[in-house]
């Protein structure tokens, strides 16, 4: 996008899967960004090594069953 956004969307791994405890964003990704935004639920933390760890409370009520969307923000 024009101000540098990019959304991702993160799939559980099957049916029975929920939220993972962490997804690892691929080097093409994750330069430059400095903050992530799990939608429905609000700011996480981005690692040097571009992963972004789901809290345990996150994971226990994600906001959806099967997929989730991040907003990643890249600085200007």
């Amino acid at each position: 996008t024009r101000d540098g956004t990019v959304y991702v969307i993160v799939t559980a791994q099957d049916d029975r899967a929920g939220l993972p405890e962490r997804v690892t964003l691929p080097p093409e990704l994750r330069a430059g960004v400095v903050a992530a935004d799990l939608l429905g639920h609000g700011p996480l933390p981005v690692g040097p090594d571009g992963q972004i760890l789901f809290p345990p409370d996150v994971r226990a009520r994600p906001p959806c069953a099967h997929a989730w969307a991040l907003r990643l923000r890249r600085a200007p």
